[in-house]
C-alpha cells in the first residue's frame, strides 16, 4: 500500500538538489526507487513553511497592512494610503452597499475626493509657507521629521485606496472548507506546499464562478489563455469554473513556476506577474527580497509587488482564524461518483433517466456552459460527468437506457439517422432547425462534418424532463467501452455568408434566454451584425476578408483563427509591433481556401463563450442613463466605474464610437448582479 500511495504520483521534489538526487536513483531497483523519492517527498512535505515562504522585515509592514484590510475594514470602507509604505494610512472612509449598482459611482466619487484631498495636503507640505492646519501637521507627523521633499513629491504621486475585504473573507472561509482537504491534497501530489491551498482567498474568496472585468475566471482566476495550457475551454465546457479541476491546473501552473524559479515566493509572485516577468526580474536583482525592495518595470507595479505579502497575511488568517472571527461552521465537502460518457447526450435526458434535477446536475458541473444546461448542446462523449452517489446503479442500466432514448427519440422524431447524400445543412432545414443548433447538440465539428448511419439528436424536438428533488452526493470513476465508430465524412458546411448570418441569429436567440439575465433587458439591447467576414478581394493567391474589431480581440486571436502568420496581418494592414487594436477598427484578414466558414464558427464560439461565462455567474438587472464626463473613456467606465465587461457596454450602445466619447454624450450601462 505504501508504494501504490506513489506509484501514480509525479515525483517532484521541493527543491532542485532533491529532483537530481531522485534522478540519480533512476537506474536502481523500482522499490528501492519510489521508496527514496517517497522519502524524500515526505521530508518535502514535512519542511517548515517558514523555509518555503520566509517573512524578512522589509515584508511585515505589507502583510500586517493586508491582514487589517482582510479582517478590519468591510467592502463598505475604503482605505486612502501610501502605495509605497503601507504603515502610512491617511485616511478610513465610509462607502454605500457597493452590491447596489447606483451607489458605484457615488463610492468612486467617494474616493476620488478623498485621494485628490490628500494629494493637495501632500502640495502644501511642499510649500515653504504652506499655512499649516492641524490636518497638514498630522499627514506630515505620518512621514516623521526627517522626511524629505523628495519623499513627499512621490508621496503625492502614489496616494492609493484600497477597499476593505473582511467581509468578503469571512465568506470565503466558510466556502473554502468545502474544498480545502481536496485542494491540499492536490498540492501535495504535485510537490506544492499545501498552504498553497489558501491562495484563492486573495484570488476569488473561494468562489468557484468568480468573474474579474479583465475576464480572469474561477477560483484560482486563470485567463483564457494560460487556462487553456491546462484546461479544456470550449463550446460545451469551461474547467476554470470546476474547482477540483482548475486546482490541477493551478498547482501544475505553480510546480512550473517554481522548476524556473527555484524559489516559492518568486513563484507565486509570478502566479500574478508571469513567469517571464519574475525570470527578468531575478537576472536583475538574484533574490526575491531584492525584488521586492528595489525592482522597478512597465508591468511590475503595487498588485505584483504585493501579491506574496497578501498570501501570506491570508494563510497567516486562515490558520488561525478563530483569532480573529471567533469559532465558525465551514462548508462540508459534497460526495460524488464521476460516469465517464460513453455518447454525447442531452442533459435533460440523464436527468430524466436517473431522476436526477438538472439544477444538480449543474451544481455537480460547474464546468458546463449554459447552452448545454438548457439543452442547446448535449454533453460530449468523455465528458466525466458527477453524479450523486445514488446513481451508480442507474448508470449500469446505461445499455438499456440508450436504447429506449434511441427507440423514443425515433417515435417523438427528436432522433435523425444521416443517410447516404444527407449534410447538415440539409438535415436543419427539412426539420425546421438552424444549422448552429444541429452543430451544438451533436458536438460536430465547425466543417458539421457527418457520417452514414450517424444518429443526430434534433434539439428542438428533444423532451426534456426537469424535476426538483433533494439529493445528496462521491468519487470512483465508472467507465462504459467507447461505442463510436470511424467513418468517412460526407459534408462540409456552407458558404461564410450563409454561416455568419445564421450564427448571429443563432447568438441573438441565445443571449435572450442567457441564464439569469432578463429577457427584456437583452431585448433593449440592439445587437451589431459583428461576425460578419465580408470578402474584399485578393492578395498573394489568399481572400481577403474585412472585419470589424471587437471587444477581447487580439491578433493573435485572428491568426489562430484563420491559420496564418502575424507578420502577414501586419502587412495587410501596416501595423507594427507597437500597433494597438482599435474597438470597431476594419481589418483585413487573409481567407485561405474554405477557411472562412472556420473562421467565422471560431470567432463566434470564441465570444459566445465569453456570454455564456459571463450570463453563468451575473444577470442584467437594469440599465441606467450615463453622461460622459471630462477624463472618462469606456475602459475607465467599465473596468473602474460600472465593473461590467466592455463588451456588455458596447452591445447596449450599437451605435456609439466608444473610442470618440463626447463630453455629455449618453450612454446606456447595463447594471449586473451576481446571481446566489
Amino acid at each position: 500500500m505504501f508504494f501504490a500511495q506513489y506509484a501514480d504520483i509525479p515525483i517532484m521534489a521541493a527543491s532542485r538538489g532533491e529532483s537530481i538526487l531522485i534522478e540519480k536513483y533512476r537506474t536502481i531497483h523500482p522499490k528501492t526507487y519510489l521508496f527514496i523519492a517517497a522519502f524524500l517527498l515526505l521530508a518535502a512535505a514535512s519542511t517548515p513553511a517558514t523555509e518555503h515562504f520566509p517573512i524578512f522585515d522589509e515584508l511585515e509592514p505589507n502583510v500586517h497592512f493586508w491582514k487589517k484590510v482582510f479582517t478590519q475594514y468591510t467592502t463598505r470602507q475604503a482605505i486612502i494610503h501610501d502605495a509605497d509604505d503601507l504603515n502610512i494610512i491617511y485616511d478610513v472612509i465610509n462607502l454605500d452597499d457597493p452590491d447596489t449598482p447606483e451607489n458605484k459611482i457615488i463610492n468612486q466619487q467617494r474616493v476620488d475626493t478623498a485621494k485628490k484631498k490628500y494629494r493637495r495636503i501632500l502640495s502644501l507640505l511642499l510649500q515653504k509657507n504652506n499655512g499649516e492646519t492641524a490636518e497638514t501637521q498630522r499627514v506630515a507627523t505620518l512621514f516623521g521629521e526627517k522626511t524629505t521633499r523628495n519623499r513627499l513629491s512621490s508621496a503625492k504621486a502614489n496616494v492609493r485606496s484600497q477597499i476593505g475585504q473582511s467581509d468578503r473573507f469571512l465568506q470565503g472561509v466558510i466556502r473554502s472548507g468545502a474544498y480545502l482537504v481536496t485542494i491540499k491534497k492536490i498540492l501535495r501530489n504535485h510537490g506544492v506546499p499545501e498552504d498553497i491551498a489558501y491562495l484563492p482567498h486573495v484570488e476569488s474568496s473561494f468562489l468557484p464562478n468568480a468573474y474579474s472585468k479583465l475576464g480572469a475566471t474561477g477560483m484560482w482566476q486563470f485567463t483564457s489563455a494560460t487556462g487553456r495550457r491546462f484546461l479544456k475551454i470550449d463550446r460545451y465546457r469551461d474547467e476554470r469554473l470546476d474547482p477540483e479541476l482548475s486546482t490541477r491546473a493551478a498547482a501544475a501552473y505553480l510546480r512550473e513556476n517554481y522548476d524556473k524559479l527555484n524559489d516559492w515566493p518568486m513563484a507565486i509572485t509570478a502566479y500574478n506577474h508571469g513567469v517571464g516577468g519574475m525570470l527578468r526580474a531575478k537576472q536583475k536583482k538574484g533574490s526575491f527580497k531584492n525584488i521586492f525592495k528595489s525592482y522597478n518595470s512597465r508591468s511590475f507595479k503595487f498588485a505584483s509587488r504585493n501579491f506574496y505579502a497578501e498570501f501570506i497575511a491570508v494563510r497567516d488568517i486562515a490558520k488561525n482564524i478563530e483569532s480573529y472571527f471567533g469559532e465558525l461552521k465551514t462548508a462540508a465537502p459534497v460526495p460524488y461518483h464521476t460516469w465517464i460518457l460513453p455518447d454525447n447526450v442531452m442533459i435533460g435526458e440523464i436527468s430524466s433517466h436517473l431522476k436526477i434535477p438538472i439544477v444538480t446536475l449543474q451544481m455537480l458541473n460547474p464546468a458546463l456552459r449554459s447552452s448545454v444546461i438548457k439543452g442547446s448542446r448535449a454533453i460530449p462523449r468523455n465528458y466525466g460527468l458527477r453524479l450523486p452517489p445514488r446513481a451508480k446503479p442507474f448508470i449500469d442500466s446505461y445499455a438499456a437506457f440508450t436504447d429506449n432514448r434511441i427507440r423514443t427519440m425515433a417515435k417523438k422524431g427528436g432522433l435523425y439517422i444521416v443517410r447516404k447524400g444527407d449534410t447538415a445543412g440539409k438535415i436543419a432545414r427539412f426539420h425546421g432547425i438552424t444549422l448552429a443548433s444541429l452543430i451544438r447538440a451533436n458536438d460536430l465539428n465547425p466543417e458539421a462534418t457527418i457520417y452514414i448511419d450517424q444518429k443526430l439528436t434534433l434539439p428542438a424536438l428533444v423532451s426534456r424532463i426537469s424535476s426538483i428533488t433533494e439529493v445528496s452526493i462521491t468519487g470512483a470513476v465508472h467507465h462504459q467501452k467507447d461505442r463510436s465508430l470511424n467513418r468517412p465524412a460526407v459534408y462540409r458546411s456552407k458558404n461564410v455568408a450563409g454561416l455568419s448570418h445564421e450564427l448571429h441569429d443563432a447568438g441573438n436567440k441565445r443571449d435572450e434566454k442567457a441564464p439569469g439575465a432578463d429577457p427584456d433587458m437583452h431585448a433593449r439591447a440592439d445587437h451589431r451584425p459583428a461576425y460578419a467576414l465580408n470578402i474584399v478581394g485578393e492578395h498573394d493567391g489568399l481572400r481577403l476578408g474585412r472585419i470589424q474589431v471587437m471587444p477581447e480581440e487580439t491578433l493573435g486571436h485572428y491568426t489562430k483563427w484563420a491559420k496564418t502568420d502575424i507578420r502577414i496581418l501586419h502587412k495587410l494592414n501596416g501595423f507594427t509591433r507597437q500597433s494597438v487594436l482599435k474597438l470597431h477598427q476594419d481589418i483585413l484578414i487573409p481567407i485561405k481556401k474554405g477557411g472562412g466558414d472556420k473562421f467565422v464558427f471560431l470567432r463566434h464560439a470564441y465570444h459566445q463563450n465569453l456570454q455564456d461565462t459571463f450570463f453563468a455567474q451575473y444577470r442584467v438587472e437594469n440599465t441606467i442613463a450615463y453622461r460622459v464626463k471630462p477624463g472618462d473613456n469606456v475602459w475607465r467606465l467599465a473596468q473602474i466605474i460600472f465593473n461590467v465587461p466592455l463588451w456588455l457596454i458596447d452591445r447596449y450602445n450599437p451605435h456609439v464610437d466608444l473610442t470618440q466619447l463626447k463630453h455629455s454624450q449618453k450612454l446606456m450601462i447595463p447594471q449586473v448582479q451576481r446571481i446566489v
